[in-house]
């Protein structure tokens, strides 16, 4: 059967042959309609290729722009890094050497000061010790005023006792005499 089989008509056959017929001529119609679908599906899938794969594109092309100003960022970032770590350093050096020089200052303050203060103790010390001199001469030169304002009043008081005596005695003496002479 060189004929195609497909293009027998209804007509031609018995009714067995033309349900065959009839169902050879829907699975050709559905064969066509397969192959028109699956060409209309590689179609579309080759176009949507087409544009995502533009998309892909300027997504890459995206992507390396980001990475590269990434990496820009990157570098950047670490050369501000080391210009803050060596400006860091340097004024951490500085400071240090601030620190040490306070350091060394506040030590000479500090030896100045004991200095002085031992100068004054020793001025002070010396002072006191004048004053401690001077008192206790003082106090022996008051005890030997009242020493002597002592000796002094006992004298007065003999001489003053004497005197009494004397005088009480002339008084006696004189009151004798009156009684001799009123007598």
């Amino acid at each position: 059967m060189d004929e195609d089989t497909s293009k027998v008509t209804i007509d031609e056959v018995p009714v067995q042959e033309k349900e065959i017929v009839h169902l050879k001529n829907t699975i050709s119609a559905l064969r066509t309609e397969l192959e028109e679908f699956k060409f209309e599906k590689d179609k579309a899938v080759q176009e949507a290729l087409a544009t995502k794969s533009g998309e892909i594109e300027q997504l890459k092309v995206t992507a390396q722009a980001l990475r590269d100003e990434l990496e820009n960022l990157n570098f950047k970032k670490d050369k501000d890094v080391q210009k803050a770590k060596a400006d860091s350093k340097g004024e951490i050096d500085q400071l240090k050497k601030t620190i040490q020089a306070l350091r060394d200052e506040i030590e000479e303050v500090r030896y100045n000061g004991e200095s002085k203060n031992q100068e004054t103790k020793a001025l002070f010390s010396d002072e006191i010790n004048q004053l401690k001199n001077t008192i206790q001469s003082l106090r022996d030169e008051i005890e030997n005023e009242k020493f002597e304002h002592s000796k002094q009043l006992q004298k007065k008081e003999a001489d003053t006792v004497a005197e009494i005596k004397v005088l009480q005695q002339s008084a006696r003496a004189l009151r004798d005499e009156l009684d001799k002479l009123n007598t």
